[in-house]
């Protein structure tokens, strides 16, 4: 049957061996993402191979929606190529399901990340739910300016204890181990 998914890879294949405008797009968007892998951290070369993995797993989400959509509005919807409900419902198509698909992508990328190459904490933070380390802003303000220092704390203490009443409570714990995790940012102020 015409328009089968072996035939589609095969033409993707050619179309990016022949034209050197969709060869320079794909290796954009994967260069891209590649770049974006964290390589500051982690285990050293197994980053990249993730990071390619990654970027790999975009472009078969992108090729893979494309046929899938062009299949349904073309074939078993009837639509026209190049109609504007067609445009219109392509477009919609690749912008919801592919924004999801892509997230999802993105998202266990940096749960894999995290959890097993030690890297992306700052990235995955902010989504990522982990107990372990935190982050706060202490601010000291002068009259010459502020000072910003950034702490994070490898270890939140979990064993605080009320030695106190409950009128005045006194909570112990270990001991909090923090440190700077970038040098203090200041700002002065200019008259």
């Amino acid at each position: 049957a015409e328009g089968q998914l072996p035939e589609i890879v095969t033409l993707i294949i050619n179309t990016i061996a022949t034209q050197p405008s969709v060869l320079g797009l794909n290796l954009l968007l994967f260069l891209g993402i590649l770049m974006f892998t964290d390589t500051s951290s982690g285990k050293g070369r197994w980053n990249y191979i993730v990071g390619a993995i990654h970027g790999l797993l975009h472009l078969v989400n992108l090729y893979f929606l494309t046929w899938l959509f062009s299949r349904l509005n073309l074939h078993h919807w009837e639509m026209s190529v190049g109609s504007w409900d067609h445009v219109l419902l392509f477009s919609g198509e690749m912008i919801l399901v592919g924004g999801i698909t892509s997230a999802v992508i993105f998202g266990i990328y940096l749960l894999f990340s995290i959890s097993l190459l030690d890297n992306h904490i700052t990235e995955a933070s902010s989504s990522f739910r982990w107990e372990g380390y935190k982050n706060f802003l202490r601010i000291h303000v002068t009259q010459k300016g502020i000072t910003i220092y950034p702490v994070g704390v490898e270890k939140v203490v979990t064993n605080w204890k009320n030695t106190g009443t409950a009128e005045k409570p006194k909570f112990e714990g270990d001991a909090i181990d923090c440190s700077l995790i970038e040098d203090p940012i200041e700002i002065f102020h200019k008259p």
